[in-house]
């Protein structure tokens, strides 16, 4: 098991609607998480030590439960687990959980890895060994997968640590957080020194951090510091290899020593002058080692906490009858009635926080992960109206905006994906996902380098098009997960709704026992392996 190819992945991003204008007794609120990653490193624990590194020979074996595991009980360790996991056939209303990881290298959270991998719009018609696939998970993640109907099919390799520490970050966290929360300097309502002691104690009481009133005022400066420190430790421990360097050789021994190590790759070298010679370089593969601050199984559970962080407030939009729009790592927009419940919100770490406050969100559209907008106005009066869009690597400059605004987002999403009816099994895959030349192209300056250092300006071009291929678009819209409600098992499934559930387990156990879905050539190791079955089991 490879920590970071198998089990460290990042935020979810997802559109859950790709556009959506509000009726009159509904409004759109969006909401963020303060500090979500400081959050969970400083309120979960987190592995320490060695682990041990258990197989499938041992894995298999009593006193561990019979496969397929079906429930939280099942799973009797803690750490890093390799397994094979079927999703159900359908998640009640609710976005699946677990990430699968395409050919392309697409983060999708699918009900089936075929589907997935094809990008295929029509009704999953694909077997269970088709449907399931294998990957590296927190027991954490696998745990709250068990209860939400995910089945562990197999397991091969799991890494077990008996040591854990609730408050391994704490310390660092709340020292960052409490520089950051007293350059922010006081709150609106702090106006007399009563408030100001009250403001003190209660940030005391909920985050366990004391603050010096003496040192509370505003500084942008040391407030922006603070927080990428508190945001990027996590980061930090996962750090990847094989980054370029850039070396000045002053001397014809120094330069052929660079051109001739056998441990570097060179890229690029140039005279600067007579005296010096520019060359970047890099580490090869098999010779690069990771930093020191790596650690990546706990970087691992840092993400996994993080994505099981959101999901609980997913689950929120659905017990208080909303409706999810989108969501991104650490944010969600969604629907309700005017009036009616809402996610539970507040200032303390971990807590949902409203953002545009004073605003009423109208319509929101999205064309992708991290491209989407929105309009609004002033909630009171219901004028003012405003628009907002975040497009990730595109400069949103006033020239752009002349482009690239809400209307003509609006515009191409529509024109892409506002399908009249289910998609015809006889339909090409692709059908609603090429661009068909959709697109809106924008220049802007862009400041580039010399490989001498020098700055320049030449006006770059980009083309924007609308790019959604992480699960099934519907007549509406909405979005459905890749192989959401599986022809074959829906049958299969209907044949055996009346039976007993102890008896419906016992049968596929036994099922299992005598046909297992997997046989000896699935297993990662096996002498049947071949190279492209590495590359495709590890890619």
């Amino acid at each position: 098991m490879d920590p970071r190819k198998d089990c460290l992945r990042g935020g979810r991003t997802e559109p859950f609607k790709l556009h959506h204008i509000c009726k009159p007794d509904e409004e759109i609120i969006y909401i963020d998480i303060v500090s979500l990653y400081p959050y969970v490193m400083k309120a979960r624990e987190f592995p320490i030590g060695y682990p041990d590194v258990l197989t499938r020979e041992t894995l298999t074996k009593p006193p561990n439960a019979i496969l397929p595991w079906t429930h939280p009980r099942h799973n009797r360790y803690k750490g890093l687990l390799l397994v094979r996991v079927l999703p159900p056939t359908s998640m009640n209303g609710l976005p699946p959980l677990l990430g699968y990881r395409t050919h392309d290298g697409r983060l999708t959270f699918p009900l089936c890895s075929s589907c997935a991998d094809n990008k295929q719009q029509q009704q999953c018609r694909h077997s269970m060994k088709q449907r399931s696939w294998i990957s590296g998970y927190t027991h954490v993640e696998l745990n709250k997968a068990l209860e939400l109907g995910y089945q562990i099919l197999d397991i091969y390799e799991v890494w077990n640590y008996d040591r854990w520490d609730p408050e391994l970050f704490k310390g660092y966290v709340n020292t960052f957080v409490g520089l950051k929360q007293q350059a922010s300097g006081w709150p609106e309502n702090c106006d007399s020194q009563e408030a100001r002691n009250r403001y003190i104690a209660e940030f005391d009481r909920v985050e366990g951090i004391r603050m010096d009133p003496a040192k509370v005022e505003i500084n942008p400066g040391l407030r922006m510091i603070a927080k990428i420190l508190a945001n990027s430790l996590w980061g930090k421990l996962a750090q990847r290899v094989g980054t370029t360097e850039v070396k000045y050789a002053r001397t014809p021994e120094e330069f052929h020593q660079l051109l001739e190590d056998p441990t570097l790759e060179t890229l690029d070298f140039e005279h600067v002058s007579e005296f010096m010679d520019r060359c970047v370089v890099r580490k090869k593969e098999e010779f690069a080692k990771p930093p020191d601050t790596n650690c990546l199984h706990v970087a691992a559970f840092v993400t996994s906490y993080a994505r099981l962080h959101l999901y609980k407030y997913i689950e929120e939009v659905r017990q208080i009858n909303g409706q999810l729009l989108y969501c991104d790592t650490d944010s969600i927009f969604y629907v309700k009635k005017c009036g009616g419940n809402f996610v539970g919100e507040g200032e303390a770490l971990g807590q949902m926080k409203r953002e545009h406050l004073g605003r009423k969100i109208l319509e929101f559209v999205s064309g992708g992960p991290k491209n989407y907008g929105f309009r609004h106005v002033d909630a009171a009066t219901g004028r003012d109206e405003r628009a907002e869009l975040k497009i990730r690597s595109f400069p949103l400059s006033y020239a752009t905006h002349q482009l690239l605004n809400f209307q003509t987002m609006k515009q191409l999403v529509i024109c892409q994906f506002n399908i009249d009816g289910e998609i015809d099994d006889m339909a090409s895959e692709n059908c609603i996902l090429d661009s068909n030349n959709n697109i809106i192209s924008v220049e802007f300056p862009q400041i580039g380098r010399t490989t001498r250092s020098d700055l320049y300006t030449i006006m770059a071009r980009k083309d924007y098009r609308v790019c959604f291929e992480k699960g099934r678009i519907r007549p509406n819209m909405e979005t459905l997960p890749f192989g959401h409600g599986n022809v074959l098992e829906q049958q299969q499934e209907d044949q055996i709704i009346q039976q007993p559930h102890v008896q419906v387990q016992q049968q596929q156990q036994q099922q299992y026992q005598q046909h297992p879905i997997l046989d000896l050539e699935d297993i990662p190791g096996s002498s049947n392996w071949t190279d492209v079955d590495y590359l495709r089991r590890y890619r």
